[in-house]
């Protein structure tokens, strides 16, 4: 357990955690402070109290000591100097031609260094500004760009509701807010309408969005049947700020339509308005495409397990349609069907080359593809080099037919020439033997 006392610093800024020093403390006392930026004025906001471990950032870092009536003196000049500052910078500014909108300044309470917090679109180059500042407040310059929300809070402002802005007045943290939130409470989508004075979504439609979530979870849809005091009957709207039901009831075979208060209504058949139908066990996601969800179910083929889904591509379904065709199926069943016992097996070779799709290759260049790569005993499964080698298998066995040609013999080879070596002459340097040549002849002379 520590002793925290917590600290403000802004009117609506957020509180910090510092050892209180075993001063004595109370609500709204102004006090110094050891920051970051160096010395600074806070205002008590949480009067010290115990603390779990667990709930602080340590180490703390202590209150310096209580502000007097002269460093209330010295907070007041600051003030006065930052308005003169504003109006310097704006006209600096405007000198320089950046594309930035000065929107605070402000000083530390030592005097140490002057900040100024601006706007702009994208990113700015003011290098020369802060030299140009720095010249003239001889003290150390910041430029920090904020977003619209933080200028709404600084500038402050009058909010649709008519009170002040909330961010200027007591909301310490920006919260996230989305579209989403004002359909679930039924508010108009203009932006307009829904939008704060930083152009943002309001930060109020946050605020009651959890009760909203928690009504939601137990009120019918639009279309459930549920049951109520004076009969079952179908929710025709729903009211999730007054908790009621309008239900169309059938009384005395006319449809009446009464409304209930949420508790006193049961829910028969259908859903509520924050819980979709959950999917059961194996049927998917419910925003999944047909097709896909069919294609998973199948049974799996080539091998291929249950689970291993995947999208399909266009060439697989064009495959797949194409398969499921009643024309594909027929001549699959044909080409699996066996030759029947009574079939003739002296088919002739003409005939079955009429039945044989025609291509438009020569037949030597068939037979080129069709032979093995390598000469020798074929391996298992390794296609015949020809037709007809297959022919003399059968041949032998005695079911072959007798007017299929024989294969073209191949032309003799060429009986190969014997090489006749070249006369090799044997190199000899010696002057003699180069007497002949005129260099040798030189040589010899001399």
């Amino acid at each position: 357990m520590v002793t925290i006392v917590g600290i403000r610093f802004k009117r609506a800024g957020k509180i910090y955690f510092f050892d209180p020093q075993d001063l004595e403390l109370n609500l709204d006392d102004a006090v110094l402070l050891e920051t970051a930026r160096g010395v600074e004025l806070g205002i008590v906001a949480l009067a010290p109290r115990v603390m779990e471990d667990e709930k602080v950032r340590s180490p703390l870092k202590p209150v310096l000591r209580v502000a007097t009536e002269e460093d209330m003196q010295r907070h007041l000049r600051n003030l006065d100097q930052e308005a003169e500052a504003f109006d310097l910078g704006k006209e600096r500014i405007a000198a320089s031609g950046l594309p930035m909108k000065l929107v605070d300044v402000e000083i530390t309470f030592d005097r140490s260094k002057i900040i100024f917090y601006f706007t702009a679109d994208g990113r700015v180059d003011f290098r020369e500004l802060v030299k140009d500042l720095a010249s003239v407040f001889k003290m150390r310059i910041e430029l920090r760009q904020i977003g619209v929300r933080d200028e709404a809070r600084m500038m402050s402002g009058i909010g649709p509701c008519g009170r002040t802005l909330c961010c200027s007045s007591w909301l310490a943290d920006f919260a996230a807010v989305s579209i989403k939130m004002a359909k679930e409470q039924n508010l108009s989508l203009n932006p307009t309408k829904i939008s704060g004075m930083c152009g943002r979504l309001m930060c109020c439609l946050k605020y009651e969005q959890e009760n909203y979530e928690i009504v939601r979870r137990k009120l019918p849809r639009q279309g459930s049947l549920v049951k109520t005091p004076e009969g079952s009957g179908e929710v025709v709207a729903n009211s999730v700020i007054r908790e009621e039901l309008k239900v169309r009831i059938n009384r005395e075979g006319e449809d009446v339509l009464e409304t209930f208060a949420l508790a006193d209504c049961e829910l028969i058949k259908g859903s509520y308005e924050d819980h979709a139908k959950t999917p059961k066990s194996g049927e998917g996601d419910p925003k999944e495409p047909r097709e896909n969800r069919e294609r998973r179910d199948r049974k799996p083929k080539d091998g291929r397990r249950e689970d291993s889904f995947a999208p399909r591509t266009a060439s697989e379904a064009s495959r797949e349609q194409r398969d499921a065709s009643p024309a594909a199926k027929a001549q699959k069943g044909s080409a699996c069907q066996a030759p029947a016992p009574d079939q003739s097996p002296e088919t002739s070779a003409a005939e079955k080359a009429s039945a044989r799709p025609k291509s438009s290759e020569p037949q030597e260049r068939r037979a080129a593809k069709a032979a093995p790569a390598k000469q020798g005993a074929p391996f298992k499964g390794q296609p015949l080099a020809h037709p007809s080698l297959a022919l003399e298998k059968r041949k032998s066995l005695g079911n072959a037919p007798e007017d299929v040609p024989e294969p073209p013999k191949s032309a003799p080879a060429k009986p190969k020439l014997p090489r006749t070596p070249r006369e090799s002459v044997p190199l000899d340097l010696s002057l003699e033997k180069r007497a002949g040549h005129p260099s040798g002849s030189e040589e010899a002379n001399r």
